[in-house]
């Protein structure tokens, strides 16, 4: 399936390709699409900053603010809107991936990409505030340097819907559960091709690191999803994969800043370790 995907996002309006490779739901997948009112400005979700760390009986914790600047109608969480300045004694800045349903009001609908929340409001948004102290203290490294009110501000490198369930709906092949595996494997395929256009836009990486800049984070961990089929050690050298990218990113333009990796939160349990970004997954 070929995508053009419009994006009126940043100085100028371009037109960008993306192929998903044999998404077996489609059945010419040679079919092209053109995807528009998607990728400009009030689709957009923004960063947050949502908590502060607090130091209790010796542990790390989450501290939740008090007001609700961002969306407070909808936003399922108590976010501010992070300052460009570096008056915090530390930040921490967690780099996901993009926005998907969870992130946007009625995303059921092509009109729910204009109605934007916050990042981090379903599955993703509650692993963090279960288990983030959690993944904090499995990194010594990370921990022993961490200081009160560091504040912790969640980014996506994308700001886009890029899995576009509010605009392309991919049909069960069946109602059993191998089915249904095919069919979240598929719209991650779609996903992944969208985000990779995307991110090889000029634009999209320029406002990242211009986002990231105004923070000036301390401390910045690489919580992006992996590509479909590509873990562990095989992301070491598979350009390709997001997780990749957003590595050789942060490594290229962030160096001053301690880089860490975890997995992405979704994935999140008890055992989830953190690591410096210079053993990634290389010593796995």
């Amino acid at each position: 399936m070929r995508l053009k995907l419009n994006v009126t996002y940043g100085v100028q309006q371009v037109q960008l390709a993306a192929t998903v490779p044999a998404v077996a739901a489609v059945d010419d997948t040679r079919v092209s699409c053109v995807i528009s009112d998607t990728f400009g400005e009030e689709n957009v979700v923004p960063d947050v900053d949502r908590y502060r760390l607090r130091r209790q009986q010796g542990q790390i914790v989450l501290h939740p603010h008090t007001v609700r600047e961002v969306c407070s109608d909808s936003n399922n969480f108590c976010d501010i809107l992070p300052t460009e300045s570096n008056c915090y004694d530390k930040t921490i800045v967690v780099v996901l991936e993009s926005p998907h349903k969870d992130e946007y009001e009625n995303s059921a609908t092509p009109s729910g990409v204009g109605q934007p929340i916050a990042p981090a409001q379903g599955e993703t948004g509650t692993r963090i505030w279960d288990l983030f102290d959690r993944v904090l203290r499995s990194c010594p490294t990370l921990c022993g340097q961490l200081e009160e009110h560091t504040r912790v501000v969640i980014s996506n490198p994308v700001p886009f819907q890029t899995s576009l369930v509010s605009v392309i709906s991919i049909p069960p092949s069946g109602c059993d559960r191998r089915s249904n595996a095919r069919r979240k494997r598929e719209e991650k395929k779609l996903r992944d091709a969208v985000w990779g256009a995307l991110w090889e836009y000029r634009a999209i990486q320029d406002d990242f690191q211009t986002r990231l800049e105004s923070y000036c984070p301390d401390f910045i961990i690489n919580a992006c999803t992996h590509d479909v089929g590509c873990y562990l050690r095989r992301c070491v050298t598979n350009s390709r994969c997001k997780k990749h990218k957003i590595r050789t990113f942060l490594n290229r333009h962030f160096d001053v800043s301690s880089r860490y990796e975890v997995d992405h939160p979704s994935a999140w349990n008890g055992d989830t370790q953190l690591r410096p970004a210079s053993r990634s997954y290389e010593n796995t």
